[in-house]
Order: C-alpha cells, then structure tokens, then sequence
C-alpha cells in the first residue's frame, strides 16, 4: 500500500504540510479502499500514516520524493496533513516513475489532477525492481495493513443515500412497509402530510384540491406506479382510466 498525492501548487511539498479538499480525498482509489477510508477514524489515519508516500506534482515534468505522512487531521470539508522526505532517498524524475506508471496503479490523466489516492501496490518493492532505489532500500513501517471497514452499532449517517440505507437495514414486521418523506425547514414546517397543513388562520392550504394532488403525481410520475401491486397504488392510477 502507498499514498499517492498529487497537486498543482508549484512548490507545496517544499513546506511540509498541505490541505487537501475532502473531495479529492480517495479519487482514483479502488473502490473497496475508498469506501473503507470514507468513515477517516484512528486506526484508519494510522494506517495511512504507516504507507509510504509519493509526493508528485501534476503533469509529467517535475520531480517526486519519497516520505511519511506525520499528521493527518479533518478540517472542516478540508484535510490537513503533514508530512517528511525520506532524506536518504534522492528526488526522482518522473521520467523513471512514467514507464511503470501502471505497475503503481497510476492511471491515464490522474497525473492532471490535484488528489490524493491510496494505492493498493507496493511502493518499495516496485521501485527496486526497476532499480530506480537500491534493493536493500526496506520501507518504514514493515506491516502496513489494508484497510477494513469498521462495524459500529450507531454509525454517523450525512447524506440522505446513508440513511436510506440505514432504515432498510432495521428489522421490520411482517406485513409492514417503510416509506420516507421529509420536508426543507423542520423550524417552519410540521412534519405532516401537506393535506393536513393549515395557514396562519387555521383553513387548510390543501385539501379540497386533493384529487388534483393526485393527477399531478401521477402524470408527473406516472412510471412509478406501473408495476406497484398495492392497493392504494391501483386506486390512484384508476382516477386517469
């Protein structure tokens, strides 16, 4: 295993720390990788931290050095790593690196982008066997583990695809459905059907026009309903025929 990164900023590794955006983290990662690194925790951060890296700039023309990652912080939608050279291992032109490019899983046009990727390759091993470091050249850490996901019995959900999730993975009565509907406010609004909502005066905004509702939906989203066995879903198809 081994970090790649990557970035635009002409002389950024010359300072020994950098700020990668979060979406750049991970891209062009397998995809087993990425989703294990996603949830970034301890041992995760010390997995990375043990991998030796390749600090490269875009494009094929400037040079890259060898190191360690120091530091790997979250901050905010960005990460914060720090990082060191191997001092024993001279810069190397990327005209070396180029001719075994996918040995390393270095994929076409990644070098023109700013990311960080995490390479499941053997650094060390690659570069001695095309003689670009000394064969006696041995990597930091000597067990660098791949990483794995983390089984938590209450994971951090963020995005509405991980909830979803979350809830068709709950135990379910037989007979019994889950369905989902939120609304935008929840200071402004009452989670409640919009046929119960009412105005500043207590008249409803929506329930006489209810069987227009129903027109709408299903004109709108009329293949939706196609192959729906439930009975509610016939009713309503039924108010077009």
């Amino acid at each position: 295993m081994y970090n790649l990164l990557v970035t635009a900023m002409d002389g950024a590794w010359d300072e020994g720390f950098y700020e990668y955006d979060k979406s750049r983290f991970l891209e062009y990662t397998n995809e087993d990788i990425a989703s294990a690194l996603k949830g970034l925790s301890e041992s995760h951060i010390e997995n990375l931290k043990s991998y030796p890296c390749l600090f490269a700039y875009e494009g094929v023309d400037s040079d890259v050095r060898i190191g360690y990652l120091t530091s790997i912080k979250e901050r905010g939608r960005n990460i914060f790593i720090e990082f060191e050279f191997q001092q024993d291992i001279d810069p190397i032109p990327f005209d070396q690196i180029q001719p075994i490019a996918a040995l390393l899983d270095i994929r076409g046009w990644e070098m023109n982008r700013t990311h960080w990727a995490v390479k499941d390759e053997d650094l060390f091993a690659r570069l001695r066997a095309r003689g670009i470091l000394q064969q006696d050249r041995e990597s930091k850490t000597s067990k660098q583990e791949k990483p794995t996901s983390e089984k938590t019995t209450n994971p951090k959900v963020s995005k509405v695809q991980g909830f979803i999730g979350k809830v068709l993975t709950l135990n379910q009565k037989d007979g019994y459905e889950v369905f989902y509907r939120g609304h935008s406010n929840k200071k402004k609004y009452k989670l409640e059907p919009s046929l119960s909502r009412k105005d500043e005066d207590g008249n409803y905004l929506y329930r006489d026009n209810e069987h227009i509702l129903y027109r709408e939906l299903l004109v709108s989203n009329s293949a939706d309903f196609q192959s729906d066995e439930k009975k509610w879903g016939h009713i309503l198809i039924s108010i077009l025929s």
